[in-house]
């Protein structure tokens, strides 16, 4: 009896690393995107770089906190709340541009 329920909480922490890692794969690969939409749209006009990144953001399921355009390079911050209300909100960062 006990064997079975120690086996039912290893079970539901695998559950819930794996939907972390799920989670984090993905808001990782949505701020990917959303950089290379921003630098692919505009490196030179932050205002229209950063409309891009937002729609690309949205468009994944996940929202765009932050945006600077510099030296031709975009960094963008994505946030992403995972279904899962126990785990906390997820943010990545990511760059994308020209180098000077």
């Amino acid at each position: 009896m006990i064997a079975a329920c120690v086996m039912s909480l290893m079970g539901g922490a695998a559950v819930l690393i794996a939907i972390g890692f799920v989670e984090h794969r993905r808001v990782s690969a949505t701020a990917d995107l959303a950089a290379l939409a921003a630098a692919a749209q505009s490196v030179d006009d932050e205002l229209v770089a950063c409309e891009s990144a937002a729609s690309t953001s949205v468009a994944n399921g996940a929202q765009l906190v932050g945006c600077e355009l510099a030296n031709r390079t975009v960094l963008v911050v994505v946030r992403i709340d995972p279904p899962a209300p126990w785990l906390p909100a997820m943010q990545v960062a990511a760059r994308a541009g020209y180098e000077p």
